[in-house]
């Protein structure tokens, strides 16, 4: 891994997850995991859209360690994701066209 990413960078998965193993090492378990599962489902292939989904999926350091997370726990977790990187992805574009 290198250092010095651009925030709109386009970066292969490998070096998203390189990213994450790297860079959100504080964070938790499930956090992470969730993550992960982010940056497949939605092609996260940037610095700036790896931190905004660590920022919507921030809740997740807090989640009680004897309650368990679910399937609709991680589809409403993800759902969120998608719908902040959506917001996020029209205001670059619109962005680019100006």
């Amino acid at each position: 891994m290198r250092d010095g990413y651009q925030p709109n960078e386009i970066l292969d998965q490998s070096e998203i997850y390189d990213i994450i193993d790297t860079t959100y090492t504080g964070e938790s378990e499930l956090l992470l995991s969730v993550m992960y599962r982010a940056v497949a489902k939605f092609n996260i292939n940037t610095t700036h859209e790896l931190a905004i989904t660590c920022e919507t999926l921030d809740s997740l350091n807090y989640f009680p360690e004897g309650e368990g997370y679910g399937s609709s726990d991680s589809y409403w977790d993800l759902e969120k994701v998608r719908e902040t990187l959506e917001r996020d992805r029209a205001y670059q574009k619109e962005r680019e066209v100006a």
